[in-house]
């Protein structure tokens, strides 16, 4: 029930009374203020003390943890390695010295999508391959064991004849990935001093995801995307492209055909007998000669639709200095430098530059700052890729 008083005016009469409700008293609203403040006070408290209590408490799960892996680390040292994650010996890893190289036959097709007009569907970035490879038998064996990496052969393909062509029957082929080899076993044994020739036929990619082997490279021209196939093969990857004896004492000769997309350009190591020859409307040919004898690692080859300019030294060595078309006016400065220095060099060692060609490509550095150039010496086998500043 509510309660009202009587509030008398100054000037009182009866029918001035007014009935009012009281105000609630001033100590109820104080209570229920500082009520709320304590409340919320005491609220933070816990809250920096659940974070801190949360924080020691991680931090010491996390220790323990780190702990617990060193342990099962030091635990897993301990017990015994599977034979198969065992790392390959160094003797593993080298070539047997039964057969010496003498000379390889490369004929390949290289699909390189260089344009955007240019399509090879799902071959695009691949190269097919026939190889011939000549050597000597210098200690009796009935196998021969070459690098290779990540290549695909045909294993009816795979015919070993002697001097007189009479073939020799293959048992079986065996790849040995992580000592990247392959091996081919016949049912008789070479005969020590007597020469052979082991074919095949094969393919690979032309890569895409590291610098090594037959990879390709892009630069932008007009708008457009433009891809040019390279190698390098330093220090072991010579075997990404070819099957070989892929180690630097190893040396012999390379005699490759290559055949690539018209509008595009060949070069290698040796001095053309056929360039571009037209083999239809969306093939050309290429044939090089013999390489002088070297070691598979300075074997090169490009394949771009890069132009040239070039000149003959005063010694009759032909010099040309390959670029972009859109740079070609570029490289008049090392046209110019470049005989100038093979000569300073002839004279300096006192040794003639043995090969009838020299040359430069200026290569665009595969995801990298596009300003980095690779040095390209397609002629000389005694330098190899590099890149410059």
């Amino acid at each position: 029930m509510k309660k009202y008083e009587l509030t008398r005016l100054p000037d009182f009469r009866p029918e001035s009374v007014h009935l009012r409700e009281p105000d609630p008293p001033a100590s109820q609203l104080t209570v229920s203020f500082r009520s709320v403040f304590a409340v919320l006070v005491i609220f933070l408290i816990a809250c920096v003390l659940f974070g801190i209590g949360g924080y020691f408490f991680g931090k010491l799960e996390g220790e323990n943890a780190l702990f617990e892996s060193a342990d099962a680390k030091r635990a897993e040292a301990l017990m015994p390695t599977p034979m198969d994650a065992i790392e390959p010996s160094g003797e593993e890893l080298r070539l047997p010295r039964h057969l010496v190289p003498i000379v390889y036959r490369l004929d390949m097709r290289v699909f390189l999508p260089y344009k955007d007009s240019v399509d090879f569907g799902r071959r695009n970035f691949t190269f097919d391959a026939v190889l011939q490879i000549e050597f000597q038998c210098v200690r009796q064996t009935n196998r021969v064991v070459l690098n290779a990496k990540q290549l695909n052969i045909e294993p009816s393909s795979v015919a070993l004849t002697d001097a007189s062509g009479k073939n020799m029957t293959l048992t079986f082929v065996r790849h040995e990935s992580q000592l990247e080899m392959v091996e081919f076993w016949f049912a008789s044994s070479m005969i020590t001093g007597q020469r052979y020739t082991l074919s095949m036929e094969y393919d690979g990619p032309i890569a895409g995801d590291t610098l090594a082997g037959l990879y390709r490279s892009k630069y932008t021209e007009n708008n457009s995307v433009k891809w040019l196939a390279v190698t390098q093969m330093q220090p072991t990857d010579a075997r990404r492209m070819l099957p070989c004896f892929d180690e630097p004492d190893m040396k012999a000769q390379f005699e490759l055909t290559i055949h690539h997309p018209t509008g595009t350009k060949a070069i290698s190591n040796a001095i053309e007998t056929i360039d571009a020859e037209p083999e239809n409307e969306d093939w050309v040919t290429t044939k090089f000669e013999p390489s002088p004898k070297m070691s598979s690692y300075l074997l090169a080859v490009a394949v771009s639709e890069f132009g040239y300019k070039e000149t003959i030294t005063s010694r009759g060595v032909r010099m040309r200095v390959w670029a972009r078309p859109s740079r070609i006016d570029h490289t008049d400065y090392a046209l110019s430098v470049g005989p100038q220095l093979l000569a300073y060099y002839e004279d300096y060692f006192g040794i003639k530059y043995p090969l009838k060609k020299q040359g430069e490509n200026q290569l665009c550095w595969h995801r990298t700052c596009p300003r980095r150039t690779d040095r390209f010496c397609a002629s000389l086998p005694q330098y190899y890729a590099r890149p410059l500043s």
